[in-house]
């Protein structure tokens, strides 16, 4: 990826500008032209830096487009930043496809921008910064060292190991403590598994009690209800002892009648029966009485005429 041109529109002091990028590019010009103007432009563009001067004055908002060559073709990067401070927005133009905006910028870099300008404070130097580097504190070189060679992601892990172990050694000690405080209250409840056990024996005992409870009490009623029949058997036998003995001829007359009159009544059902048998004939054979009118009817229809009288028969 390369970049090939940068276009500036309502920026400081430059109304519109393009300036192309080689591999080594030189902008000259006398004081106050806007070179370094160009160099905040593409700040800009690559880092969203802050400030309220980067709108021309008179104009509503300012712009910088970044042009790149790639293997897939060539694409833009462009900021639009207002004078009023809202509406500030990403647009970035893909090869064969449609710009895609962000809007919610929160004065960071989009991670999607930034994963394609590949660009970060290092790559821009003011005229009057000295040497990268040279001037600064050994443990600013070796921090800035280490995050250019990913030495600072062990240091990071190194240290974020340390935290947690730390952690971990904390909530081991709180982890012992209240294990010794439970270990203390268990000695309180020593005897409970003897007192348990001897619960479950009372209970036990008080409810084969309440059950032979009921089983007495059963049993008393039963002796009550015996007791009661006996009673009821001795008076029952008493009585019959003073009572004098049935008049066997009354039940014997009385026995000779009901056989009579048994008798009397199969006869009537017998003749009910042969009734109703007779019935069922009669009615049989008036059916069959009328059938055979009926036949003979038809017969004198079809001849025309009675075979005795001679007279005309009608259907």
């Amino acid at each position: 990826m390369t970049l090939t041109r940068i276009d500036i529109a309502d920026y400081q002091s430059l109304a519109k500008a393009t300036i192309p990028v080689g591999k080594l590019t030189t902008v000259t010009g006398p004081t106050g032209a806007g070179k370094s103007s160009v160099r905040r432009a593409a700040m800009l563009a690559a880092l969203n830096a802050r400030g309220v001067d980067y709108v021309r004055r008179g104009a509503g908002r300012s712009a910088v487009v970044l042009s790149f060559d790639s293997p897939d073709g060539p694409f833009s990067v462009a900021i639009r930043r207002t004078a009023a401070g809202r509406g500030d927005l990403y647009r970035v133009t893909r090869p064969g496809g449609k710009p895609k905006e962000y809007t919610k910028l929160n004065g960071q870099v989009p991670d999607e921008v930034a994963a394609l300008l590949r660009l970060s404070p290092l790559n821009f130097v003011g005229q009057l910064d000295p040497p990268y580097l040279l001037s600064a504190t050994g443990t600013d070189v070796a921090r800035t060292l280490g995050e250019l060679t990913n030495v600072a992601l062990v240091f990071r892990a190194a240290a974020e190991a340390g935290r947690r172990r730390k952690g971990f050694d904390r909530d081991a000690k709180n982890a012992a403590a209240r294990l010794e405080a439970l270990r203390e209250e268990e000695k309180a409840f020593d005897g409970l598994p003897a007192q348990l056990d001897a619960i479950r024996q009372a209970a036990d005992g008080a409810e084969r009690m309440a059950a032979m409870e009921g089983e007495l009490f059963r049993l008393g009623g039963l002796i009550h209800r015996v007791a009661e029949l006996t009673g009821r058997l001795e008076r029952a036998k008493a009585a019959a002892q003073r009572a004098a003995p049935p008049d066997l001829g009354r039940l014997e007359r009385g026995l000779a009648r009901y056989q009579r009159l048994q008798a009397r009544i199969g006869r009537v059902e017998r003749a009910d029966a042969d009734l109703a048998l007779a019935q069922e004939k009669a009615a049989t054979a008036a059916e069959r009485e009328r059938q055979a009118h009926a036949a003979l009817h038809e017969a004198l229809v079809a001849a025309g005429e009675c075979p005795v009288c001679g007279q005309e028969v009608a259907a």
